[in-house]
């Protein structure tokens, strides 16, 4: 059941079951800042506590943020975050906003501040006017959620620090769960505690949530909710860990713009490093960089995808220039035995463009046993391609 909380004039706070929502009302239309979990009716409820016409400002798109979506043809929010918006049901258009962008409610202004990490398109809503600062989900004394598909810790960091930069034009920070109101000084000290989770200064302590294990890093002022650490397995001459920022170039030279691996991996070409978007593949979940162990420098990659109900599937990839010195063949041998043997995944799945025998090689060397073959499954490069598929089960 919500729980109207009329702040000033012209704002309300709007609790709704563990998160909340915000109405704020300029002179000539009124926004409501997120529409709950369990609020399907935000609209109505909205338009009991002002005449003025309303309009949705979403600060991300999970799906407690979204529940009275559906009342509105229309919302505010970054485009970033569309993808994550229809995943979780979302309904009508979006109007894209982004840094810099002014949703004016007249005499009241909501300036846009992109703080990607949390979601991909999550952003803090600036209200300069009355010294306030909107933050979704991102600014907490809460457990911050970053497992999962589509958050990046390392982005998260940077968001923060951006926010810093705006510091002095607010006095308090609106924040979406948690403690209400925050104060400012809450903003450095995330910043030193993601830090400290991605440096591996905090361990974390592993709990489930949703189903799903996940290490809770706890710190005084707020929590993060965390996806396990990436572990780092060895071979004889390979090590397979994280990704990380630094490995763009040897990505690049290996993988984006090395035209004999797109022949035979599917990855998006990248024409220059200058131009090369890495962002999404810096510790990317399930996605492992291949390393020669005396170098560390990157020669693959190896990844995971598609786990449901104890199956997953495979791919990989090594710079042509490491092709024929069996070291797919090693890196795949060691996953495939983190996989079963750690992560306890029994059946794994692994594909290859029919016509790759050196690729059916490295399966058969492995273990892996002919499938089914899949005519025509999908377009790459500009062609019609046929995938043969092997197994392995445990």
């Amino acid at each position: 059941m919500t729980d109207c909380i009329r702040l000033n004039e012209n704002t309300w706070r709007i609790e709704d079951g563990g998160v909340r929502f915000f109405l704020f009302c300029g002179e000539t239309r009124a926004a409501l800042i997120d529409t709950g979990m369990q609020s399907p009716g935000a609209r109505a409820l909205a338009e009991g506590l002002t005449p003025l016409p309303l309009v949705i400002v979403n600060t991300h798109a999970d799906p407690d943020h979204i529940s009275g979506n559906g009342a509105f043809g229309e919302a505010y929010m970054s485009p970033a975050e569309e993808e994550n918006y229809r995943t979780h049901g979302g309904e009508g258009s979006v109007i894209p906003i982004s840094e810099g962008d002014v949703v004016d409610l007249g005499g009241r202004a909501l300036e846009v501040i992109d703080i990607p990490g949390h979601t991909p398109g999550s952003v803090a809503l600036l209200d300069r006017k009355n010294r306030v600062l909107v933050s979704g989900d991102s600014v907490q004394s809460g457990n911050i959620f970053m497992f999962g598909q589509r958050r990046d810790m390392h982005k998260y960091i940077e968001s923060m620090k951006h926010l810093l930069s705006f510091d002095g034009a607010y006095d308090e920070i609106y924040p979406m769960h948690g403690d209400f109101p925050v104060k400012p000084d809450l903003i450095p000290k995330l910043v030193g505690a993601a830090e400290a989770i991605v440096s591996g200064a905090s361990e974390g302590e592993k709990k489930s949530v949703f189903g799903k294990e996940v290490f809770l890093h706890k710190f005084p002022f707020a929590g993060f909710l965390c996806d396990p650490p990436v572990p780092t397995l060895e071979t004889a001459r390979l090590l397979i860990g994280p990704i990380e920022e630094s490995d763009k170039e040897d990505y690049f030279n290996n993988i984006s713009h090395d035209k004999k691996v797109l022949e035979t991996f599917i990855c998006r070409y990248a024409e220059t490093l200058e131009d090369f978007d890495f962002s999404g593949y810096v510790h990317r979940d399930g996605m492992f960089a291949i390393r020669l162990k005396d170098t560390k420098k990157l020669i693959g990659i190896i990844l995971y995808f598609d786990e449901a109900d104890g199956a997953c599937e495979i791919g990989y990839g090594i710079g042509s220039g490491y092709w024929n010195r069996g070291y797919t063949t090693e890196a795949v041998a060691r996953f495939l035995e983190y996989l079963m043997d750690e992560k306890g995944i029994h059946t794994v799945y692994a594909s290859y463009f029919t016509g790759n025998d050196a690729s059916r090689r490295v399966m058969e060397k492995c273990g892996m046993t002919y499938s089914r073959f899949s005519e025509k499954e999908l377009t790459y490069l500009g062609a019609e391609r046929d995938l043969t598929y092997y197994v392995i089960k445990k």
